[in-house]
């Protein structure tokens, strides 16, 4: 705050303020007079617009606070994911987990479950956060797809999105064995409801499918 003080309107933005936008991904750009004839907010506000992938919405401060804060509802549905996997895949949603939350995603897991608590329950509210603030990822292999458990969390992620009208993101991704995972899917009943999504896949598992995933996430469109 003390360096942001230090700045009046005929101040280029220094590299620090853009290396602190470059290291940041979800945005709320404040519209006012003020703002508008302000250089800095101004330049502030191009670099984040030309920055690939960088997620944002324009609250205009003029406007009522019920609009206000359905602007900043849009960029809480970009924040939000519940990673549905099997154990035997916890190295790949590990990985994935610690990218989205470098990129400023919060990300819901069973690890957050205290033993104590009421697992299914659990479960479910945090599918229900996802589904209204973000979204649902669906880490598919072989072993997903013999998995009770998982079975049991997207045939409930399936008829909270049939609930909401069909707009909640639920997007599955292939992690391993492409091939074997979609002829078990083809075969499954119990997963039938998830055949018509398309899905992602990853080529390697690498951190480069990593960075695509969460790229790609980054993009998907708000409801």
């Amino acid at each position: 705050m003390f360096f942001l003080k230090c700045l009046d309107d005929d101040s280029e933005v220094d590299d620090l303020i853009r290396r602190e936008i470059s290291a940041r991904n979800i945005f709320i750009l404040c519209e006012s007079p003020n703002a508008r004839t302000s250089n800095w907010v101004q330049q502030e506000r191009q670099i984040i617009e030309d920055l690939q992938a960088k997620v944002y919405e324009v609250v205009d401060l003029t406007d009522d606070w019920s609009t206000q804060l359905e602007a900043m509802e849009l960029v809480s549905r970009r924040a939000t994911i519940y990673l549905s996997y099997t154990h035997s895949d916890q190295w790949i949603a590990q990985q994935l987990a610690m990218a989205l939350r470098a990129r400023d995603f919060k990300v819901l897991t069973d690890r957050e479950i205290s033993p104590a608590t009421d697992w299914q329950n659990e479960i479910h509210g945090m599918i229900d956060t996802a589904l209204t603030r973000g979204m649902v990822l669906v880490l598919l292999s072989p072993d997903a797809l013999r998995s009770t458990g998982m079975a049991t969390e997207i045939r409930y992620a399936m008829t909270r999105r049939s609930e909401l009208g069909d707009s909640a993101p639920i997007i599955p991704i292939v992690i391993r064995d492409y091939g074997e995972t979609m002829s078990a899917l083809r075969d499954s009943s119990e997963w039938e409801n998830l055949r018509n999504i398309n899905m992602l896949q990853f080529i390697s598992g690498d951190s480069g499918d990593v960075s695509r995933i969460v790229e790609m996430l980054q993009r998907v469109p708000l409801r």
